[in-house]
């Protein structure tokens, strides 16, 4: 086993797990060694992420949670914090267009029909809108949540942190 994993020892929560980015995100945290709260609102959907973890070794608990519904979410952190026996940090990471998520992609190919130009063009487009000229992918944001749920972030909590090459500028 990897002595160098980042997230041993952590938990690490995640809601819209079952999407392309929060299931990309969550995969991460596992292959990190974090023990992972997956919450979204399709059972099937996250038990199969969740199965998708377990089979790769790593920890993965779910739950139907409503991220629209404020007291859902609170009881569902407060039952979390309960079973990690730790208290809970949280950090926003802001992204912008992960061009291989399934809502991208469909966005692409509505935008590429509309100006008569092809999706290779649109994501094109995508990627000059930021400082790096690349475009975002779901292992970028992923990379990203990791780090900044690892102790060389532990110093972030109740904040924003902007990964989006400087296409939304703070």
């Amino acid at each position: 086993m990897n002595s160098n994993l980042i997230l041993r020892g952590r938990h690490a929560v995640v809601f819209g797990a079952s999407g392309s980015i929060g299931a990309a995100v969550a995969k991460e945290f596992a292959a990190e060694a974090a023990r992972v709260f997956l919450a979204g609102r399709t059972k099937a959907s996250l038990e199969t992420v969740a199965e998708q973890i377990r089979a790769a070794g790593g920890e993965a608990q779910t739950a139907v949670v409503d991220a629209l519904d404020d007291s859902s979410v609170n009881r569902y952190l407060d039952d979390v914090a309960k079973q990690a026996g730790k208290s809970v940090r949280v950090v926003c990471l802001r992204t912008v267009a992960n061009i291989d998520s399934r809502p991208i992609q469909e966005t692409m190919e509505f935008v590429a029909a509309r100006m008569n130009i092809t999706k290779e063009q649109a994501i094109g487009q995508v990627a000059l809108s930021n400082f790096l000229k690349v475009p975002a992918t779901v292992k970028d944001t992923a990379n990203a949540a990791v780090l900044i749920a690892s102790d060389r972030a532990r110093m972030m909590t109740g904040t924003v942190v902007n990964a989006s090459a400087g296409a939304a500028l703070d």
